[in-house]
């Protein structure tokens, strides 16, 4: 479904920082298993500049318009198919202070980079990627064990990665609010 080569991270002048192992080379027969794989390696999401058939990508919801979509983009490829990656260092990633990440760092920053209106709401950013990453998973072409089983990994890898800003958000949202009075 995709390919991508190894990163570089380079400065505001080019030059190298340092090198990235994405660890993204998805290549196994079982969605949950490249699901898996991804939920646990996913950081910078390098490979979503990487060549992508267009078949799959027709498939999938393309970005939206909220943190962390690329995401929910490679989740969806990945439970479409395998990923290679190539072992040279072609895609050279620019790192500094003004990128996405680096100027958004919470996920109630990157919200409000993705939709200013919503500044003063409580942000539950954490919540609306977990339920598009389990909206990928309903709409894979998928069987419907193999549907449960990307389920269930969804469920303990997604889970364990994401329980603390899920936990720290519905603080945020319950405590809010009682604070404001």
């Amino acid at each position: 479904m995709l390919a991508y080569p190894k990163t570089r991270l380079i400065d505001d002048d080019g030059q190298g920082i340092r090198d990235h192992d994405d660890g993204l080379d998805l290549r196994s027969p079982h969605p949950h298993e490249r699901l898996r794989q991804l939920l646990r390696a996913l950081g910078y999401a390098n490979p979503v500049y990487g060549v992508i058939r267009a078949s799959a990508l027709r498939q999938t919801r393309l970005l939206g318009s909220y943190a962390s979509s690329d995401y929910v983009l490679l989740a969806e490829l990945a439970l479409q198919g395998d990923f290679l990656e190539l072992p040279e260092r072609l895609f050279l990633r620019r790192i500094h202070t003004a990128m996405s990440r680096q100027a958004n760092p919470t996920a109630a920053e990157a919200a409000v980079w993705f939709q200013p209106k919503r500044a003063r709401r409580p942000s539950a950013e954490a919540w609306r990627l977990c339920f598009e990453h389990v909206v990928s998973i309903v709409r894979a072409p998928l069987s419907l064990r193999d549907k449960l089983r990307c389920s269930l990994t969804f469920a303990l890898v997604g889970g364990r990665r994401y329980s603390g800003h899920l936990v720290h958000e519905l603080r945020q949202i319950i405590v809010a609010p009682v604070h404001a009075r």
